[in-house]
């Protein structure tokens, strides 16, 4: 009996520890303002706040019933008298940040981030593109960095050489943090984690059904030795002249020509018409950027959905197989398929990606790749 009391105090220690740790805030705020660090439960009697300051522990402030300690010099460091004993730091400063401890137990994680840096939240397994803050005609290709450590542009990391920004595919907790542009402050990232459903999807290449309208132009035989009607009748009346043939000739082409330009027109807007009546999406992007495509509202469910797309190259038609988040037909293009909010994301983009896109089977939007 002695031994299960003693096993079921251990768990219960066990399960109390595992509820403290994972109570652990984050805390995201513009340097220059003030913030209130709380303890992750109710504290009574003596508590110790301190924090992570060059790979090591120090103390701030001990508050005691009868009087505080102050650790540390600095005066922007004060306690509240909530039952918390909450930690209360005025002005803060990117230095500031870093983990935060109630009676050595990881309370909150602050992060502090430059006044007037862009803050962009993303869930997990999503895509992001993150935009350069600043565009003095610098380097070609700026140096993108995250928390002062340099990105690696192979995998998911893409760097356009056009426009300067960052894509992120598949975006993890990970890659939260705070984003440098050539060395500059650019934009804070928050990845929500969320669900990780794996990607499943497998990607089938398939060749959607379209409506093509033909016109046949009409054959026309030009003789030379044409009479009129009245020469048919009246064997009486002279031949027309090789010139009055001639201007003949041309005045049907043209008026032939007319018709079937008139005819391809009517055809050309009748197949754009069928093919984006449902409010497809058209958006239009320069060589060697990136974006990202959503799919129709109507087709949306879980999972990665399937990605096609309707091609035409060098006057040929070619159907291309997109999604899975990896290299696809093309050495330098990445495409990634969201399984969270069913995104296509295309990196690299070249002029022959232009086309309709299909998402599930159904237009989702119409890319059109700029030199």
């Amino acid at each position: 009996m002695k031994m299960k009391v003693n096993i079921f105090s251990c768990l219960s220690v066990f399960v109390l520890g595992c509820n403290i740790t994972a109570a652990i805030i984050h805390q995201i705020v513009e340097e220059k303002t003030s913030v209130t660090l709380p303890c992750p439960h109710a504290v009574d009697r003596k508590v110790t706040w301190s924090r992570e300051k060059d790979g090591r522990k120090v103390d701030i402030f001990t508050i005691d019933e009868d009087r505080d300690t102050r650790h540390d010099t600095d005066r922007r460091y004060t306690t509240l008298g909530d039952k918390s004993k909450s930690l209360y730091i005025n002005r803060v400063t990117v230095s500031d940040s870093g983990r935060y401890f109630c009676n050595n137990e990881a309370a909150v994680e602050l992060t502090v981030i430059p006044s007037g840096t862009i803050r962009r939240d993303a869930p997990e397994r999503t895509s992001i593109t993150l935009k350069c803050s600043h565009d003095d005609g610098g380097s070609l290709v700026p140096a993108w960095s995250r928390n002062n450590g340099e990105i690696q542009q192979p995998g998911r990391f893409y760097v356009s050489p056009v426009d300067k920004m960052l894509t992120i595919r598949d975006v993890q907790p990970d890659d939260s943090g705070l984003y440098y542009c050539d060395g500059k402050p650019a934009v804070y990232l928050n990845v929500i984690k969320g669900d990780k459903t794996p990607l499943t999807t497998t990607t089938t290449t398939t060749r959607p059904t379209t409506t093509t309208t033909t016109t046949t132009r009409p054959t026309t035989t030009t003789n030379p030795t044409t009479t009129t009607a009245a020469e048919n009748t009246d064997d009486t009346k002279t031949t027309t002249t090789a010139a009055e043939n001639t201007a003949a000739s041309f005045l049907w082409q043209t008026s032939v020509r007319l018709v079937i330009g008139t005819l391809y027109l009517i055809a050309m807007i009748s197949i754009t018409v069928f093919t984006c009546r449902k409010g497809t999406l058209h958006s239009s992007a320069r060589k060697r950027t990136s974006i990202i495509l959503p799919c129709p509202a109507d087709v949306r469910g879980s999972g990665a959905p399937t990605w096609t797309t309707y091609t035409v190259r060098d006057g040929n038609t070619a159907v291309q197989k997109k999604g899975k988040g990896k290299q696809i037909t093309n050495r330098r293009v990445c495409f990634f398929s969201s399984p969270v909010d069913q995104t296509l994301t295309i990196t690299d983009m070249q002029p022959d990606h232009s086309g309709l896109y299909y998402c599930n089977g159904k237009p989702a939007a119409y890319l059109n790749v700029n030199e």
